[in-house]
């Protein structure tokens, strides 16, 4: 019984994190970035989309220092340069991911197509006629 009760436990908690990540995923626009990157299409934007994001945050984080006296920062300006810092950070770790996934799918690829060449020039060599063949069979 405690078994079953584990089981059942464990069920409905990964349909809560599933539907956590989906509510994210369909709320967060750099949600929507971090699953282009996934694709085989978006890997090579990866650390070219980060970059926005990095000055964005340095933006906001002059935005803070400039805008009055030490200690009298707006909330809003401190949420904004927190957010900006966040997105910057994720969108930098997707970059690198990106870059490691796309060296990981460009081998892969590199292999397939080189044991693609070895199995035709062996299918090749194969159906070649050998020298025997071509001095009349012996």
């Amino acid at each position: 019984m405690v078994a079953l009760a584990v089981i059942a436990g464990m069920w409905v908690a990964a349909w809560a994190v599933t539907w956590v990540r989906v509510l994210l995923r369909v709320i967060g626009p750099t949600n929507w970035l971090d699953t282009y990157i996934h694709t085989r299409r978006g890997m090579r934007w990866g650390l070219a989309i980060c970059w926005p994001a990095a000055v964005a945050c340095a933006m906001a984080g002059h935005l803070i220092e400039v805008s009055g006296t030490r200690g009298e920062y707006a909330t809003w300006q401190i949420l904004l340069w927190a957010l900006l810092w966040y997105d910057a950070l994720k969108l930098a770790r997707m970059g690198v991911v990106s870059v490691v996934l796309l060296i990981r799918a460009r081998f892969r690829k590199w292999h397939q197509a080189r044991e693609w060449r070895q199995a035709r020039s062996a299918r090749r060599e194969a159906e070649r006629p050998g020298v025997e063949d071509a001095l009349g069979g012996t």
